[in-house]
């Protein structure tokens, strides 16, 4: 009996193990599974071991990003989408709108002012176990040369042991 039980707690497995972050990618995923998914070819940059960079990824008809997958310890760590240049941030009205509707009102934020090596935002905070979202609306809108907005999927809960 000991032996089914420990049988079916292996073939379950860790809830934090594996976790849809975005699009086929999931947390825990070994850098070659990634690679699979998204070859080294145009618009899309591999640095070995380290992330895959996927260029001109459509968020919306009319909004595009670039989605960056980190590895640590040659798995997925997190992924982080940044909207492409969009004048005056048109897209990050809508791509906050757009997670609003998917995972409901954000459960934390705030402001963040801007410095040498940060422009000044607001944070909103989605938390749906395993899975932390930080969606972070530049102030200065973006332009024709920055992003607008950046989103990030991570399990970073999991790693604190509070």
């Amino acid at each position: 009996m000991r032996i089914a039980v420990t049988l079916v707690a292996l073939a379950l497995g860790s809830p934090a193990l594996a976790a849809e972050m975005w699009g086929k990618v999931e947390s825990g995923m070994s850098w070659d599974q990634v690679a699979a998914l998204y070859p080294a070819e145009k618009g899309t940059k591999h640095k070995a071991g380290k992330s895959i960079e996927v260029k001109n990824v459509a968020i919306t008809p009319d909004c595009k990003a670039e989605a960056n997958i980190l590895f640590k310890a040659g798995a997925v760590d997190s992924v982080v989408l940044k909207g492409n240049p969009a004048v005056a941030g048109r897209c990050a009205e809508t791509v906050y709108t757009a997670l609003s509707s998917k995972y409901g009102q954000a459960v934390g934020g705030g402001d963040v002012e801007g410095g040498l090596f940060a422009r000044p935002g607001k944070i909103h905070i989605w938390n749906k176990p395993p899975l932390t979202l930080r969606f972070k609306k530049f102030e200065d809108g973006g332009d024709i040369t920055r992003a607008s907005w950046e989103l990030t999927y991570s399990t970073i809960g999991a790693a604190i042991g509070l």
